[in-house]
């Protein structure tokens, strides 16, 4: 009977999903499987988004 890797199974690939899933492999390497989950096949990054919500509209409205 062959031995296998254990198996670590990440649900979520957030900022903190991705995060883990990398810290892991690296401290796990050979020794078990990493496996990360999500239910869309695309990382969405949008870090200035609430900046852009909060800015003023209108004419000449943030245009010095």
């Amino acid at each position: 009977m062959t031995r296998q890797r254990p198996r670590i199974v990440i649900v979520g690939a957030g900022f903190a999903g991705q995060q883990a899933a990398k810290s892991m492999s690296r401290t796990a390497r050979e020794k078990a499987e990493i496996v990360l989950l999500n239910p869309t096949d695309y990382f969405l990054h949008l870090p200035l988004l609430p900046q852009g919500w909060g800015a003023p509209c209108g004419v000449g409205g943030g245009v010095p």
